[in-house]
């Protein structure tokens, strides 16, 4: 079994179930966290360890407008960050939680931190132009 988010990378030969998902940057995060709980969870439910599974998939069924809300409410901050630093010589990202991999998206921060590595993202698409 195997999950993606390009289908038929050479992983998939390998694999005799394959979960895609067509979700690419800036939603890739929270894609792969959303098909991996779910995933999880059901996997949970169907070995007798997740009694309120589907009481819990209805209730994360409504996260979806929070999350379009949040980035709406924070792209124009992002932006203006963006422009405002977007000629400073380096850029620290602290995180919290797990220092690797996805360590701006762990512990309780992960919209301040998501917010930042937008507009990193951003500053960098303004330096290119």
């Amino acid at each position: 079994m195997v999950y993606v988010s390009n289908d038929n990378t050479p992983v998939c030969e390998y694999a005799d179930y394959k979960f895609y998902s067509p979700a690419e940057d800036p939603d890739l995060c929270e894609a792969i966290y959303s098909y991996t709980i779910c995933l999880l969870g059901r996997f949970m439910k169907n070995a007798g360890a997740f009694d309120k599974y589907d009481e819990f998939m209805a209730q994360y069924a409504g996260l979806t407008k929070y999350l379009i809300a949040g980035k709406e409410k924070f792209d124009p901050f992002c932006q203006e960050l963006a422009k405002k630093f977007k000629d400073v010589d380096y850029h620290m990202v602290i995180g919290g939680g797990m220092l690797w991999g996805d360590r701006t998206l762990a512990g309780d921060r992960i919209g301040l931190e998501k917010a930042a590595l937008r507009i990193l993202r951003l500053i960098l698409q303004l330096k290119k132009a």
